[in-house]
């Protein structure tokens, strides 16, 4: 019996990476595993001799098109811009190059949006699209002028970008499977005619979940984690005034930032203002493998973007058994468990979040409910291991009856 074919349509890749970057690599080893034989076609910069080396140890093809500057994360809007337009004129040349390869499957990952443009597969190829977000607005009232104007901006592109998917559906078959990562990408994929099934973009290895819950640590440092780009819409400094409200409250607590960004002066600005210089620790970028220690070493996760798409760090640290206090809206709220990741449900002002996660945190100093947090952690991430996932993507294909997706054999 032949092999089914799926190709992955991924504008950034890296082998082994543990963000964006690291998708394809991710769900290509998953679908191996289950019997599959998979290609890759993401942007030429990507294809390098080290990450075609990768690619073949593990049995899969890459093919790379568009031009050769390496893909950099946009700062301004005119880089927005001019990433988006790149990203545009990658995506005709992947419509064009499907239809001379012609897949049982094309499944797109790229950059995780529904608003962006998006492959059209050629006839007798079923589209798996995502997991996306894109339709997700930040908190305007949590940032100031120039961020929130930005978000504004990109909330305006957004409203046109949304128009045409609708006319790119209204001329090209719905995609079979379509799997959204937040509440208002799910509205969004609804009101286009389709029908959405939630999936966090974000997964795990199995090998890196833990084998059993935490046991909460009573009369130490009460150790703090915030991890992610130090940038506005991530509010890192909200962390600094959770720390702080928790030592007015008598707690002994530190907090360690993981990341850099432009609001790192910002964010040492406040650890000053507040007093709290021998208690924050502002460690800068740490490779993705030094983080599973990381998460190890802390107590609790604070998480409190005010727009993702997903929300990485909550799934590897639930791999590792460690509670989360989040502000749960958009995918927080669209698929984590409130054990898993408990907090404020909105965000209304800086001081009322502030007071409520610090709540959160006191809450988990009980160690049954700490023991329980954790436990309830580490089933969420098995649920969410790439395994799991390929094969929550292969049970849905066979509930539609379409193709030969089901039937390949797993190793």
């Amino acid at each position: 019996m032949n092999r089914p074919l799926i190709v992955l349509s991924a504008f950034e890749s890296r082998p082994g990476a543990g963000t964006e970057a690291g998708l394809a690599w991710n769900w290509a080893q998953a679908y191996l595993a289950l019997g599959y034989d998979v290609e890759l076609v993401t942007h030429r910069a990507c294809v390098t001799p080290e990450s075609l080396g990768q690619w073949k140890t593990i049995g899969v093809m890459v093919t790379g098109l568009g031009d050769s500057t390496r893909f950099v994360a946009p700062t301004s809007l005119l880089s927005m811009v001019r990433s988006r337009a790149s990203y545009a004129k990658w995506i005709k040349e992947v419509t064009v190059w499907l239809r001379s390869r012609r897949p049982d499957y094309v499944q797109h990952l790229s950059l995780s949006s529904m608003v962006l443009p998006l492959p059209s597969a050629p006839s007798g190829t079923h589209f798996i699209l995502g997991p996306v977000g894109g339709a997700q607005r930040a908190v305007s009232s949590a940032l100031r002028a120039p961020s929130a104007l930005r978000e504004s901006i990109r909330a305006a592109y957004g409203e046109v970008a949304i128009a045409n998917r609708r006319r790119h559906f209204r001329n090209v078959s719905p995609p079979a499977l379509a799997l959204t990562t937040n509440g208002e990408t799910e509205d969004l994929a609804r009101s286009l005619g389709l029908n959405p099934v939630p999936m966090l973009v974000d997964g795990v290895d199995p090998e890196r979940i833990a084998s059993r819950a935490r046991e909460f640590r009573p009369g130490g440092e009460l150790k703090l984690l915030w991890a992610g780009r130090l940038v506005e819409t991530k509010r890192p400094d909200l962390a600094v005034e959770v720390l702080c409200e928790l030592r007015r409250q008598g707690v002994n607590a530190s907090l360690t930032i993981i990341g850099e960004g432009a609001f790192g002066a910002k964010l040492r600005a406040t650890v000053a203002r507040l007093g709290l210089e021998g208690h924050v620790h502002i460690a800068g970028s740490r490779a993705w493998t030094e983080m599973w220690r990381t998460y190890d070493e802390s107590d609790v996760l604070l998480y409190h973007s005010m727009r993702d798409t997903g929300c990485v760090t909550i799934v590897e640290a639930a791999a590792r058994g460690l509670p989360v206090v989040a502000l749960r809206h958009q995918a927080v709220s669209y698929i984590v468990p409130h054990e898993v990741a408990r907090g404020p449900e909105t965000f209304s002002t800086s001081a009322e979040f502030v007071v409520a996660a610090a709540g959160h945190v006191v809450s988990l100093l009980d160690r049954e409910r700490y023991r329980d947090a954790s436990a309830a952690a580490l089933e969420f991430a098995r649920d969410c291991s790439w395994h799991e996932k390929a094969s929550a993507v292969r049970g849905l294909l066979e509930m539609k009856s379409i193709g030969t997706l089901g039937r390949g054999e797993e190793d």
